[in-house]
């Protein structure tokens, strides 16, 4: 680790870290998703698994979800399963979840924005 500058105000230390290519490319994807750099993702992580001043690595990796998030969790479980049903059921069944899976994202992406404006808008 070798001391650098400030951001926002604090002393930053450089600290590098090695990582198969394998969760390298998984932190660059999940970085481009969210509109993050690579680094920008890292800081993130890293600040969310010690913002309760977790004193072991095990105390860290718990999760801090609260029931919202399982029950989110559960409704992804479900949804993937009538998809792999309909797959299995349907004469080209495959090809054709494919595609409703592009529609169903769209159309969650746009009922995200349409729910964020609402809130907005009661601000």
């Amino acid at each position: 680790m070798t001391a650098g500058s400030t951001l926002g105000g604090d002393r930053v230390v450089r600290l590098q870290v090695r990582v198969p290519v394998q969760l390298h490319r998984m932190l660059e994807a999940c970085a481009e998703r969210s509109g993050l750099s690579t680094v920008g993702l890292v800081r993130v992580l890293l600040e969310e698994a010690l913002a309760a001043s977790p004193e072991t690595v095990s105390e860290a990796l718990k999760s801090r979800r609260g029931p919202a998030d399982l029950v989110s969790l559960s409704a992804l479980v479900a949804s993937e399963h009538a998809i792999k049903l309909y797959e299995l059921v349907m004469p080209g069944g495959s090809r054709q979840s494919h595609e409703a899976r592009g529609l169903a994202f769209g159309a969650a992406e746009q009922r995200l924005e349409d729910v964020r404006a609402q809130l907005e808008e009661g601000r």
